[in-house]
Order: C-alpha cells, then structure tokens, then sequence
C-alpha cells in the first residue's frame, strides 16, 4: 500500500498488491484507490466499512473534457464516405460503416469498408472477414500501411435523421475515439452528428472541429476587365411624325422602328425602303417622340 495525505489532512490509501490488507489501516477516515475505482473507509467502534465513493469531497471539483490535437480530416475524404454512403443508401436503402485510421507522427489518415451486414436501422461489421483500405485521396490500397491506428467510425442512418442511438452507444461507447453519424440520405442535404467517447464518457463536436475547412480560392482578377455587361434593346413607339400614325412612326413614307437600350440609349431599326442608312436617320428626341419601355 502507498499512503498520500490529503491537504485536509485525510489519507488517501492506494493499493498496489494483492497482499495489501485493507483492514489494517489504523485511520478512523481515509479514502482508498483500488482497481475497481475510489472507496471511503470509515472505523469506529460501531463498526468498519468500506464503501464506494463516488468522488472525494474534500478536494476541488474539476470537470472532465478533451482536447482535441490531431489534424482534421480531410473534407474530400469526408466527401467520398459521405458519397459511399448514398450510393448504398440507394442500392439497398440501408445503414453502412466505414472505419477511420490516424497516423499520429506523419499527420495522414486512411479509411476502411469492413464486411458488414446491413439493413434499414442497423449495420454489423467485422473486420476479421475482409476490409478494403483506402487513402484520403480516394485511392483503394492493398493493405494498412504501417503506424497507423484506429481512431474511430462513421456510420449512416438511412433515411433518418443524424443522432446517436441506444444501438450506437452499446458499440461505442467502449470504443475510444472519433465517431460520427451521417443521416437524411432520402434528402438532398444530409445530418450529421460527432461525438469524442474516450473512457465510455460521450464529448459532442461540430462537424467542422474535426474536418478541414473549406480551402479559400483564387482567380486572377485582371480577368475581370474582359468582362462587360450586355447591352439590350427594347421596342418602342412614338407620335405620330410626318404623316406617321402613332404607334407607327415613319419618315416620308419610310417605316422607322426604334429601339431603346437599358442605359437610355436610342438607335433605329434596319435600314428603311428609302435605302437611307441609320445614321441620316435623327435621334427619336429631335423627332418628339415620346419613348416607351417594354417589358423584358
């Protein structure tokens, strides 16, 4: 046994070898560490016990949590599971698995399809029969590379909705690491849900603290200088000018049409029966005509 005294001055006992005798320590009151977790001791002349404590109060509270240090994933191998998955939802209308792999030294991530059997509301995997590796480009691989470790799952949900159930719990739960949910593939954008279990103890995520964001782009910006806006041409009728009806404009007997641009600008129409080109023909202003738009 090794003692550790409390800075309330209580002992806090640990047992370090099957022969250690709990029964032997002296103090009225001290906490002991065992295997199976935290007990308080208590004797006195009624009695002895020992009895499972669920923390030690005479120390300060602190909240269990986890930070997360690996790099993220990349979002086009995010992209390719999520794509696998909609194309089993689509052939069977059923759950899938894939396994997630994490090399901790070079940064680099794999992913895996176990032999699984699947259904509507659930999917069994295992490993033992066969797995098809895959890199984060996309690309199969004939084996796991070496120095890579299982860091976690994706699974999908079918038609329903992204959450954790009762069934992913009893398979995660004692499963440390990243797992996420992928669901509403009947839908044209998915749901999703991640969660850290590290120690049966559940940490919920976003998505985006554990894939890559999305990479800004580029383009050369001198291109935007070959770009102008199109202009376009309206009807439009006028009073009555030199004989002309109104709605019917005409130019010694010559049938005229004008157009009107979106910036205000007039031109004509083609050239009249008369032979005169558009340009001997005058601006509809110093004609009087009154402009009208169309609806475009």
């Amino acid at each position: 046994m090794e003692n550790i005294t409390l800075p309330s001055g209580i002992p806090l006992v640990v047992i370090t070898s099957d022969d250690d005798d709990v029964d032997s320590i002296t103090a009225p009151v001290c906490y002991v560490v065992a295997k199976d977790g935290l007990y308080v001791r208590k004797s006195n002349r009624l009695y002895t016990s020992l009895t499972q404590a669920k923390k030690v109060e005479v120390l300060p509270e602190i909240k269990s949590h986890v930070i997360y240090r690996t790099c993220r994933m990349p979002r086009t191998m995010f992209s390719s599971i999520e794509s696998f998955f909609r194309k089993v939802f689509d052939e069977h209308k059923s759950e899938a698995c894939v396994l997630l792999y994490y090399h901790f030294e070079n940064n680099t991530w794999v992913w895996s399809i176990p032999s699984q059997e699947v259904s509507g509301g659930g999917v069994d995997y295992d490993r033992s029969e066969d797995e098809t590796f895959v890199n984060s480009d996309g690309v199969i691989i004939n084996e796991l590379p070496d120095g890579f470790n299982l860091l976690g799952s994706i699974h999908s949900h079918a038609s329903m909705s992204a959450f954790h159930s009762g069934t992913d719990d009893n398979d995660e739960f004692n499963f440390d690491g990243l797992h996420v949910t992928i669901g509403s593939f009947s839908s044209a954008t998915c749901t999703y849900s991640a969660r850290w279990i590290i120690s049966s103890e559940e940490f919920k995520v976003e998505l985006d603290d554990i894939i890559d964001a999305f990479q800004e782009v580029t383009f050369p910006e001198d291109g935007l200088k070959l770009i102008k806006e199109k202009k376009h041409f309206t009807k439009v009728t006028g009073q009555s000018w030199n004989g002309g009806q109104h709605g019917n404009p005409t130019r010694g007997g010559e049938q005229m049409e004008f157009m009107r641009g979106t910036n205000g600008e007039v031109k004509s129409g083609e050239q009249g029966k008369s032979g005169k080109k558009k340009d001997d023909i005058p601006k509809a202003e110093e004609l009087g005509i009154i402009l009208h738009e169309t609806a475009q």
